[in-house]
């Protein structure tokens, strides 16, 4: 799809009012304005696809007519999915999912002669999240995001790579491993480990434009029936000026679910806050909350809660799918 409009934070230097502040002439400066920014052809891909592993779809760049002089592409890979917490029998502790890194943001310039007729683009879809237990044992891992790829004469120059999984939640005493943070013009926060035994914690930042890692998985202590816990809170990421929050943890008060934070359009190419880890519950009746789903673009998913035998643990928390934006100038 090709849009001719205003794109947020990363092309906020196309923006033609500030080459127009030394007249005082608002009806020219309006008039000019519309007839720069017509010229700005942009086109925006993103993905249908559910949540996977690890996969992307494809789609093809078409070179528009003009005088361009620059292709500025935006690409944000997909986040990947937290894993499940773990169903374990009183008294030994259980321990919470593991939450996933999102997709890491990529930003670079192009001369628009090095472009052909068309290019090659894919856009990660987002990382299952681990299934919740059933039968006593660890939680399942989730899976990670998918490559986000701009490729020029067959050579992948642009790449926003995919969130890191979440391990599933520990049966056997240690935490479960967290999904690391991945590189790009901004890495993505790193995601919170799994709790054995205690809250989960939460998701490293994003930093400037980039994904938030998502909050652990609550875990229970070892006691019969063991002490529950809240999951941790989703890492933040900042947008221009604007702290974006990460999801809220779940409480450990019956295994409550993760929260997600809003989805960003498409014309936002931005990315987001990491979703917040499930809470744990250990009555043997409640399941374990689910981690919370990330959201658009390349959002971590949040670990799931533990839970005791006779109960369901907490599913982790999907990724959320990535994108591609391409801008000439």
């Amino acid at each position: 799809m090709t849009y001719a409009t205003h794109i947020l934070d990363p092309t906020e230097g196309l923006n033609v009012q500030h080459a127009l502040a030394h007249t005082d002439d608002n009806a020219a400066i309006r008039d000019l304005e519309s007839r720069l920014i017509s010229r700005v052809n942009v086109q925006v891909f993103t993905t249908a696809l559910g949540p996977g592993n690890a996969a992307a779809e494809s789609f093809t760049w078409t070179r528009p007519s003009g005088s361009y002089q620059v292709a500025r592409v935006i690409a944000i890979g997909g986040g990947a999915g937290g894993g499940s917490g773990a169903r374990v029998a009183a008294p030994v502790a259980a321990g919470g999912g593991a939450a996933a890194s999102g997709g890491a943001l990529t930003i670079l310039d192009i001369p628009f002669s090095a472009l052909g007729a068309t290019e090659t683009v894919a856009v990660g879809r987002g990382g299952s999240g681990g299934a919740a237990k059933t039968v006593d044992g660890a939680g399942n891992p989730g899976f990670n995001g998918g490559l986000s790829s701009f490729t020029v004469g067959g050579q992948a120059l642009v790449l926003g790579r995919g969130g890191v999984l979440g391990a599933g939640g520990s049966a056997t005493g240690a935490a479960a491993t967290a999904g690391t943070g991945n590189i790009g013009t901004t890495n993505s926060g790193a995601g919170g480990a799994g709790s054995l035994g205690g809250a989960g914690a939460a998701g490293g930042s994003g930093g400037v434009l980039g994904t938030g890692g998502g909050g652990g998985g609550g875990g229970i202590t070892a006691a019969t029936p063991g002490v529950t816990s809240a999951g941790g809170n989703g890492g933040g990421s900042v947008s221009r000026i604007t702290i974006v929050n990460g999801g809220a943890a779940g409480s450990g008060a019956g295994g409550g679910n993760g929260g997600t934070y809003a989805d960003f359009t498409a014309t936002q190419p931005l990315g987001n806050g990491g979703a917040g880890g499930g809470g744990s519950e250990s009555n043997g009746v409640n399941n374990g909350g689910d981690g919370g789903a990330g959201a658009k673009w390349g959002g971590a998913g949040g670990g799931g809660g533990a839970c005791r035998t006779g109960a369901n643990s907490g599913k982790g928390g999907d990724g959320g799918p990535g994108i591609i934006v391409v801008i000439c100038y």
